[in-house]
Protein backbone atom coordinates (compact mmCIF):
# COMPACT_ATOMS: atom_id res chain seq x y z
CA UNK A 1 0.00 0.00 0.00
CA UNK A 2 1.21 3.41 -0.96
CA UNK A 3 2.28 6.64 2.06
CA UNK A 4 -1.08 8.59 2.24
CA UNK A 5 -0.07 12.24 2.64
CA UNK A 6 -1.60 13.76 5.61
CA UNK A 7 -4.06 16.21 4.91
CA UNK A 8 -2.10 19.85 5.00
CA UNK A 9 -4.86 21.78 3.10
CA UNK A 10 -8.75 22.25 2.57
CA UNK A 11 -10.84 23.14 0.48
CA UNK A 12 -14.64 24.46 1.86
CA UNK A 13 -16.54 23.88 -1.03
CA UNK A 14 -19.42 25.15 -2.03
CA UNK A 15 -21.99 23.19 -4.59
CA UNK A 16 -24.54 24.87 -6.11
CA UNK A 17 -23.06 28.20 -8.42
CA UNK A 18 -20.20 25.95 -8.15
CA UNK A 19 -20.36 22.40 -9.41
CA UNK A 20 -23.46 23.47 -11.15
CA UNK A 21 -24.44 26.63 -13.47
CA UNK A 22 -26.93 28.80 -15.20
CA UNK A 23 -27.14 26.10 -18.11
CA UNK A 24 -27.84 23.02 -15.60
CA UNK A 25 -30.83 20.88 -16.08
CA UNK A 26 -33.02 22.12 -13.52
CA UNK A 27 -35.86 19.52 -13.16
CA UNK A 28 -33.28 17.93 -11.13
CA UNK A 29 -32.95 19.55 -8.08
CA UNK A 30 -28.88 17.84 -7.13
CA UNK A 31 -27.02 18.53 -10.66
CA UNK A 32 -23.46 18.42 -10.79
CA UNK A 33 -21.79 19.01 -14.78
CA UNK A 34 -19.71 16.92 -15.81
CA UNK A 35 -17.17 19.36 -16.88
CA UNK A 36 -17.04 21.15 -13.14
CA UNK A 37 -16.39 18.29 -11.13
CA UNK A 38 -13.88 17.38 -13.51
CA UNK A 39 -12.55 21.09 -12.99
CA UNK A 40 -12.69 20.24 -8.86
CA UNK A 41 -10.61 16.61 -9.58
CA UNK A 42 -7.58 19.26 -10.91
CA UNK A 43 -7.64 21.27 -8.52
CA UNK A 44 -7.24 18.51 -5.36
CA UNK A 45 -4.96 16.22 -8.07
CA UNK A 46 -2.57 19.53 -8.46
CA UNK A 47 -2.45 19.30 -4.40
CA UNK A 48 -0.74 16.85 -2.26
CA UNK A 49 -2.25 16.69 0.99
CA UNK A 50 -5.69 18.54 -0.06
CA UNK A 51 -8.79 17.61 1.53
CA UNK A 52 -12.67 18.84 0.96
CA UNK A 53 -14.91 19.88 3.68
CA UNK A 54 -18.34 20.28 2.31
CA UNK A 55 -20.16 24.01 3.47
CA UNK A 56 -22.58 23.64 0.90
CA UNK A 57 -26.18 23.33 1.41
CA UNK A 58 -26.02 20.03 0.05
CA UNK A 59 -24.80 18.70 3.30
CA UNK A 60 -28.21 19.70 4.87
CA UNK A 61 -29.85 16.05 3.71
CA UNK A 62 -28.97 12.77 3.60
CA UNK A 63 -29.57 12.32 -0.25
CA UNK A 64 -28.17 15.13 -0.68
CA UNK A 65 -24.31 13.84 0.89
CA UNK A 66 -25.03 10.21 -0.40
CA UNK A 67 -25.15 12.38 -3.76
CA UNK A 68 -21.79 13.97 -3.31
CA UNK A 69 -20.06 11.00 -2.21
CA UNK A 70 -21.49 9.00 -5.27
CA UNK A 71 -20.23 11.68 -8.00
CA UNK A 72 -16.77 11.72 -6.10
CA UNK A 73 -16.48 8.27 -6.23
CA UNK A 74 -17.15 8.11 -10.16
CA UNK A 75 -14.47 10.70 -10.78
CA UNK A 76 -11.90 9.33 -8.14
CA UNK A 77 -11.78 12.39 -5.99
CA UNK A 78 -11.49 11.81 -2.11
CA UNK A 79 -14.72 12.33 -0.08
CA UNK A 80 -15.20 14.81 1.93
CA UNK A 81 -14.02 14.75 5.39
CA UNK A 82 -16.57 16.66 6.81
CA UNK A 83 -18.90 19.28 6.96
CA UNK A 84 -19.48 22.36 8.11
CA UNK A 85 -21.95 23.52 11.15
CA UNK A 86 -25.27 24.20 10.58
CA UNK A 87 -25.29 28.44 11.23
CA UNK A 88 -26.96 31.53 10.08
CA UNK A 89 -23.89 33.13 8.16
CA UNK A 90 -21.28 30.41 6.17
CA UNK A 91 -18.08 32.33 7.13
CA UNK A 92 -18.73 32.01 11.04
CA UNK A 93 -19.72 28.21 9.94
CA UNK A 94 -16.52 28.15 8.55
CA UNK A 95 -14.27 29.89 11.27
CA UNK A 96 -16.35 27.52 13.94
CA UNK A 97 -15.23 24.10 11.96
CA UNK A 98 -11.57 25.57 11.56
CA UNK A 99 -11.45 26.63 15.49
CA UNK A 100 -12.71 23.01 16.49
CA UNK A 101 -11.27 20.83 14.25
CA UNK A 102 -7.63 22.21 13.37
CA UNK A 103 -5.16 23.64 15.28
CA UNK A 104 -5.68 26.49 12.52
CA UNK A 105 -5.72 30.43 14.90
CA UNK A 106 -8.68 31.77 15.05
CA UNK A 107 -10.64 33.38 17.48
CA UNK A 108 -12.68 31.75 21.00
CA UNK A 109 -15.55 32.68 20.12
CA UNK A 110 -15.23 30.60 16.76
CA UNK A 111 -14.16 27.85 18.93
CA UNK A 112 -16.62 28.43 21.66
CA UNK A 113 -19.83 28.83 19.61
CA UNK A 114 -19.76 25.48 16.91
CA UNK A 115 -21.64 23.34 19.05
CA UNK A 116 -24.54 26.06 19.00
CA UNK A 117 -24.93 24.98 15.58
CA UNK A 118 -25.46 21.29 15.06
CA UNK A 119 -28.41 20.38 13.41
CA UNK A 120 -30.66 17.19 13.78
CA UNK A 121 -29.90 15.93 10.20
CA UNK A 122 -26.06 15.52 11.39
CA UNK A 123 -24.53 13.19 13.79
CA UNK A 124 -21.59 14.70 15.57
CA UNK A 125 -18.89 12.49 13.43
CA UNK A 126 -19.73 14.34 10.71
CA UNK A 127 -19.21 17.80 12.12
CA UNK A 128 -15.86 17.18 14.15
CA UNK A 129 -13.57 14.83 13.06
CA UNK A 130 -12.38 11.88 15.24
CA UNK A 131 -8.24 13.66 15.81
CA UNK A 132 -7.66 17.57 15.61
CA UNK A 133 -6.19 18.35 12.29
CA UNK A 134 -2.58 19.26 12.76
CA UNK A 135 -0.28 21.48 11.01
CA UNK A 136 -2.54 23.03 8.59
CA UNK A 137 -0.38 24.82 5.91
CA UNK A 138 -3.51 26.22 4.21
CA UNK A 139 -7.26 26.32 3.31
CA UNK A 140 -9.54 27.86 0.62
CA UNK A 141 -12.88 28.15 0.32
CA UNK A 142 -14.69 28.27 -2.93
CA UNK A 143 -18.50 29.95 -3.10
CA UNK A 144 -19.95 31.60 -5.77
CA UNK A 145 -21.71 33.74 -2.55
CA UNK A 146 -19.41 37.00 -1.98
CA UNK A 147 -18.58 36.04 1.08
CA UNK A 148 -15.85 38.45 1.85
CA UNK A 149 -18.46 40.74 2.05
CA UNK A 150 -19.95 39.62 5.47
CA UNK A 151 -19.33 41.63 8.49
CA UNK A 152 -17.87 39.19 10.43
CA UNK A 153 -14.74 38.43 12.52
CA UNK A 154 -13.03 35.97 10.13
CA UNK A 155 -13.73 37.64 7.21
CA UNK A 156 -10.24 39.01 6.98
CA UNK A 157 -8.71 35.82 7.19
CA UNK A 158 -10.83 33.97 4.94
CA UNK A 159 -10.78 37.21 2.03
CA UNK A 160 -7.41 36.30 1.59
CA UNK A 161 -8.46 32.66 0.31
CA UNK A 162 -11.24 33.14 -0.73
CA UNK A 163 -12.51 32.08 -4.60
CA UNK A 164 -15.17 33.81 -5.88
CA UNK A 165 -16.84 31.83 -8.89
CA UNK A 166 -19.56 33.41 -10.96
CA UNK A 167 -22.63 31.10 -10.80
CA UNK A 168 -23.57 31.98 -14.53
CA UNK A 169 -20.74 29.79 -15.52
CA UNK A 170 -20.00 27.83 -12.48
CA UNK A 171 -16.27 26.57 -11.55
CA UNK A 172 -13.87 28.49 -14.51
CA UNK A 173 -10.25 26.97 -15.36
CA UNK A 174 -9.18 30.78 -14.15
CA UNK A 175 -11.46 29.29 -10.84
CA UNK A 176 -8.83 26.36 -10.96
CA UNK A 177 -5.64 28.46 -11.50
CA UNK A 178 -6.18 30.50 -8.71
CA UNK A 179 -7.36 27.91 -6.40
CA UNK A 180 -4.13 25.53 -6.85
CA UNK A 181 -1.99 28.98 -6.61
CA UNK A 182 -3.70 29.72 -3.12
CA UNK A 183 -3.24 26.04 -1.57
CA UNK A 184 -0.09 25.43 -2.48
CA UNK A 185 0.45 29.25 -0.61
CA UNK A 186 2.09 28.26 3.13
CA UNK A 187 0.44 31.65 4.96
Amino acid sequence: MGNTVPIQRLIFLDIDGVLNNADSDTTEKYVIEEDLIERLKKIVDSVPGCAIVLSSTWRYKLFSREKVKEIFASHKIPLYISCTPYGSNRVDEIGCWLGTNTDFPVSESCKDSMLNYFSEEFTVKEYILEKRLKGLENFIVIDDTNLVRERREFTPILSERFVHVNQITGLSEEDVVKSIHLLRMIW
